[in-house]
């Protein structure tokens, strides 16, 4: 269920089930679909089924599970990016929070994160704790029945010291909320109370996307026709505006949404030409909505995407619950015009690797990590990596009136364009080092895959 981080090359991620004592595991695989490799096996003590994405911060991966440990409600974990070093930095107890199925949040030493259950009133909390396990703090207890919503689902943006998250439930219609939280616990405000009556949507499992004082999202129902919605909204609660209605042939409940120059990129669990679910793409505007893939489980390249995906160099990396040539989940690639799309991945139930990755991916460094919900060894999931194997950058010097391009990766050619925005072409012959007298104003170069 959760997201995939990357980082050098490698991808990170989890399991729910599974593993060498069946309570999930962390796992690790090369981007390029290689290398892949489980991080840990989760035991009865640890915590089992991690849904929440990964976080990665001074060589550590942090997560959640949202169930077992000590007291049988889920774990706070850190472990080392090579499979070292799992400590439970946090058994939750009930009274503290309950279930968490989100990532957890990284600012200046501390974790920030909800828990879908317990606290208080048993709806669910937001939370802070330190890196290393101690100052635990909850900062927000809801209670369905006070209108600030309930059953936080998702995980939280951070900006300036201020905390935005969404509620699935609860809030003054019981559809759901928008809501802010400083990082202090002070200053809780609704900035969205959805209702199933109008169509603003209803529902939003998924996390927020915060770029420029705007908040993205998605509602999983609701809308015109009750398939979910992508929204905006300010940070101060105003200017609430719908930028896509889904209609289910074009897609239906949709998860979050990822942002880049001025587009969102974001995947429906359902929907699409065989319900199978999509990847999709859609301005900030609302304009130029495109479906880049239609999923369907008898083409055996994934069916029922339900995590976020990781963006890096005009390529879409996500995960798909379904499907694959085993039909248990794959991790794949799709350039951002919905080309050369690959299955980087296929989850088979009959090993030890896991199965069925409900989340995203976390992409580092060129490495993707993330979590399968089910398989591995014991059938509790486990947390993998994938190493993209990106090619090495390029680099430009100036000598004299010449320009020498220095690369590594035999299987790129260099292009060049006369702008920025092209057209590029392939230089003929090209080989690192290459040197090139300088006639023109301006030149611009790229490595391009043949």
């Amino acid at each position: 269920n959760a997201g995939l981080v990357v980082s050098g090359g490698v991808l990170y991620g989890t399991t729910t089930s599974g593993g060498s004592a069946g309570f999930g595991t962390l796992f690790a695989v090369d981007t390029n679909g290689t290398s892949y490799s489980v991080l840990e096996n989760f035991t009865y003590g640890d915590g089992a089924e991690p849904d929440g994405a990964l976080t990665l911060y001074g060589g550590l991966l942090y997560g959640t599970t949202s169930s077992d440990g000590i007291f049988g409600n889920g774990t706070l974990f850190a472990l080392n990016t090579d499979g070292t070093g799992y400590t439970v930095l946090r058994n939750f107890a009930g009274s503290d929070g309950a279930n968490p199925y989100a990532g957890l949040t990284f600012s200046n030493g501390v974790l920030y994160g909800t828990t879908e259950a317990g606290g208080s009133s048993g709806a669910g909390t937001v939370f802070k704790v330190n890196t290393n396990g101690t100052g635990y703090v909850v900062l927000k207890n809801f209670d369905p029945n006070d209108g600030d919503g309930a059953n936080p689902y998702a995980g939280l943006a951070l900006s300036a010291g201020v905390l935005y998250g969404t509620t699935s439930a609860g809030g003054s219609a019981g559809a759901g909320t928008v809501f802010k939280l400083n990082t202090d616990g002070l200053g809780y405000s609704v900035l969205k109370n959805f209702d199933f009556n109008n169509a603003d949507g209803a529902n939003p499992f998924a996390g927020l996307t915060l770029s420029s004082g705007l908040l993205y999202g998605t509602t999983f129902a609701g809308g015109g026709s009750g398939n979910g919605t992508v929204f905006t909204v300010n940070t101060n609660g105003s200017g609430y505006t719908v930028l896509k209605y889904f209609n289910g042939n074009d897609g239906a409940n949709p998860n979050a949404v990822t942002l880049s120059g001025g587009v969102l990129y974001g995947t429906t669990s359902s929907g699409g030409t065989s319900n199978n679910g999509t990847v999709f793409r859609l301005g900030t505007n609302g304009l130029g909505y495109a479906v880049l893939k239609n999923f369907d489980l008898n083409n055996n390249d994934g069916a029922f995407p339900s995590g976020s995906l990781a963006l890096f160099n005009g390529v879409l990396y996500g995960t798909t619950d379904s499907g694959g040539s085993f039909g248990s989940g794959t991790v794949f690639a799709v350039n951002t015009n919905g080309t050369a799309y690959t299955v980087l991945k296929n989850f088979d139930s009959n090993n030890s690797d896991g199965q069925n990755p409900d989340a995203g991916l976390l992409l580092s460094g060129g490495v993707l990590y993330g979590t399968t919900f089910l398989g591995g060894r014991l059938n509790d999931g486990t947390v993998f990596k994938i190493d993209l194997a990106l090619p090495a950058p390029l680099t430009i010097r100036l000598v004299s009136n010449t320009v020498v391009l220095c690369w590594t990766s035999p299987g790129f050619a260099l292009q060049a364009a006369p702008a920025v925005t092209g057209v590029y072409t392939n230089i003929p012959g090209a080989v690192s080092p290459y040197t090139n007298t300088i006639t023109d104003t301006q030149k611009f170069y790229r490595l391009s895959g043949n």
